[in-house]
């Protein structure tokens, strides 16, 4: 397998056995291609094919086919930044530095698939997920509605490390996602290489500690 950018590939390949993962994508043609990026990990790994939302259901993606990329000779990176979200990413017009000369030709080939969802309460319950160690979300402007979800008061279920992408974040969710992460107990340590925010929990970090 490769990396394709996923911050947990090379730890979990090379320290997955005795790990676990739970592994969510909401397009089928995605999915089959992260199982089989992961096919020789010895990780216990869990694969949902859904966009964690506010309900269980349906909902309407936006993306761009591996087909249309190579026919018409558009960045590779396009093919990973679907949104259900209008306006908050590359491929819809907004954010992540796209040039007005870029998104004219990503534009024609934008096309929209329904997708399942589910909430994250719902995930952790069908998977019999009751510890989470490390939460990483990049959901291209979904990730407030992710994060919001946690139940923190669930001990087990409460990450030590979350690690989310900024990146396509309108202001005021942007804002929001560093007051819920504050006010319920995370150091916020934002990544100076990528958009990305590392969030650690205090309390899981003085227990390490010792203090």
């Amino acid at each position: 397998g490769e990396s394709l950018e996923d911050p947990v590939f090379d730890f979990l390949n090379s320290f997955g056995e005795g790990c676990a993962a739970l592994l969510v994508e909401p397009l089928p043609d995605q999915m089959e291609r992260l199982k089989t990026n992961y096919g020789k990990c010895e990780a216990a790994l869990d694969y949902e094919t859904a966009a964690v939302h506010e309900s269980d259901g349906e909902t309407t993606i936006r993306r761009v086919t591996r087909e249309a990329i190579e026919k018409n000779k558009l960045p590779v990176w396009v093919e990973g930044v679907s949104s259900i979200h209008e306006g908050r990413n590359a491929i819809t017009g907004a954010g992540s530095g796209v040039t007005p000369e870029e998104w004219a030709a990503i534009e024609p080939h934008v096309t929209k698939e329904t997708v399942q969802t589910i909430t994250l309460k719902t995930l952790f319950s069908k998977h019999d997920w009751d510890t989470t160690d490390v939460l990483i979300v990049d959901a291209q402007g979904s990730d407030f509605d992710i994060l919001s979800q946690l139940d923190f008061s669930n001990a087990g279920l409460r990450p030590s490390l979350i690690l989310v992408d900024l990146g396509s974040m309108p202001g005021d969710d942007l804002d929001s996602i560093q007051k819920f992460l504050s006010g319920n107990g995370y150091m916020l340590c934002p990544m100076a290489s990528s958009s990305d925010l590392l969030a650690i929990d205090t309390a899981s970090l003085m227990l390490q500690a010792g203090w």
